[in-house]
């Protein structure tokens, strides 16, 4: 027995220093309210010198000296009411907890259970006036009194209040604070009824002191998972914030795309060809989901330029004269004027600025040759070029499929560059039926 006292002994000591520690490591921390951190502070060191004065009144109980004698005596009355004090604050940081968390009223249950706890505390007090609860014998001999268990009816009836209230409250408790809060209450009595039949041992307040820890550990994991729960909200809110400014995007450039090809009978569903067979020459290059997502937005705003050029040069009948194709190449230009609003979305208006480029250099508004041209607006170049020649116009019919398969071989490395030519080559030889062609388009010559 003496063994175990003194290893428990020294294990006072080494919980009084990690108690000490914890409740500096309190203070620093802002993940808890200020209430809620001087609460568990309080609770912390209370523990702390409950086991520190504990520790002292096994030492020097029997020890007869003046200075043995106040120590037993002080400590012991340090220990019984920062028994009945830990029990208070506890109390107090269940109520913090309910209104922090909660928002709800303090029950009445709790006040109650606090102000019994303080008259707990007096009765300690009253002790010092009386053999009744504890005495000290010649030589400095603890001794407990005939009324010792009445030490224990206030924190056992208020223990008994909070277990009941914690299980029926849980619902307004997080798992790991009703956790916590039941270990905190439970521990301490499991090791008081130990400690009643093995006479001489701190197991009581041990527990006390590792409960007080487990609390702040408890309280810090619980704003974790709040924090982490608030986080997957914020997430999953963002997320559906850009789904639905995507759909909005989404929904404008059809809006937008459909409005530019309604100009002009000739050319509806233009845009959404283009930026179809965009996507197909992408896909097969290999590109990741997002980047054909881009192209294909960027193709089927490609012609958005259309807007600033007269409805009367766009629907004319017949071909284009010198002058006419002149305003008609200006809608690059003014197209990536109007993209480059879209700060957002800056990939945009390099495929309505360079979609009329050459390979060889020839093209407009910039006459950018090879792979001075952006990717995107290559692939444009053959895509619309491909979609133009397939689709009725008002000046001629749709091409058939082999001269428009021949036109494509015969451009690649001039118009268009080599590799996209190739891709679009091998769509045609697939489209064994000729489907990929505006559905209103009849096959014929190609118009003189």
């Amino acid at each position: 027995m003496e063994m175990l006292q003194k290893y428990l002994l020294d294990m006072m000591l080494a919980l009084s220093g990690i108690g000490a520690a914890f409740a500096v490591l309190v203070l620093l921390s802002k993940a808890l309210s200020r209430r809620r951190r001087l609460v568990i502070v309080i609770i912390e060191l209370s523990a702390t010198f409950l086991l520190f004065f504990d520790r002292l009144t096994y030492i020097y109980d029997g020890d007869a000296s003046r200075f043995g004698t106040v120590v037993a005596r002080v400590g012991n009355i340090v220990v019984f009411m920062l028994t009945q004090f830990i029990i208070f604050a506890f109390i107090h940081y269940v109520m913090n907890i309910i209104r922090e968390d909660r928002k709800m009223k303090i029950p009445r249950v709790l006040r109650f259970l606090c102000a019994l706890t303080f008259a707990g505390m007096l009765l300690v007090f009253a002790g010092l006036f009386s053999t009744y609860l504890y005495y000290f014998e010649e030589g400095n001999i603890y001794h407990r009194g005939p009324g010792y268990l009445l030490c224990y009816v206030i924190p056992g009836i208020t223990t008994v209040a909070m277990v009941w209230f914690v299980i029926a409250y849980r619902k307004h408790f997080s798992r790991t604070i009703c956790l916590s809060l039941l270990l905190f209450l439970l521990g301490p009595v499991a090791a008081a009824i130990v400690q009643f039949f093995l006479y001489g041992l701190p197991l009581q307040n041990i527990t006390i002191a590792i409960m007080s820890i487990l609390a702040y550990i408890f309280a810090y994991l619980d704003i974790n998972d709040k924090v982490d729960r608030a986080n997957t909200i914020k997430i999953e809110h963002l997320e559906e914030q850009r789904k639905l400014s995507q759909r909005l995007f989404e929904q404008i450039a059809n809006v937008l795309a459909s409005a530019i090809d309604a100009k002009d009978e000739y050319t509806r569903g233009h845009s959404h060809r283009v930026a179809e067979y965009s996507e197909k020459i992408a896909r097969e290059m290999g590109k990741s989901e997002e980047e054909c997502k881009k192209i294909y937005y960027t193709a089927l705003l490609h012609d958005v330029g259309k807007i600033g050029v007269s409805d009367r040069i766009i629907t004319k009948n017949g071909k284009l004269t010198d002058e006419e194709y002149e305003i008609m190449k200006q809608h690059p230009v003014i197209g990536s004027q109007i993209l480059s609003s879209v700060k957002d979305y800056p990939y945009l208006g390099i495929g309505a600025r360079y979609h009329h480029e050459r390979y060889d250099g020839l093209g407009y508004p910039d006459g950018l040759k090879g792979e001075e041209i952006p990717e995107v607006a290559r692939i444009i170049s053959v895509a619309d070029a491909y979609d133009a020649m397939t689709s009725n116009r008002s000046y001629r019919s749709a091409f058939p499929q082999q001269d428009v398969r021949d036109e494509i071989v015969k451009n690649a490395g001039t118009q268009f560059d080599p590799d996209m030519a190739k891709i679009m080559q091998h769509f045609i030889d697939i489209d064994s039926r000729y489907e990929m062609k505006e559905q209103t388009a009849v096959s014929a010559e190609p118009a003189e």
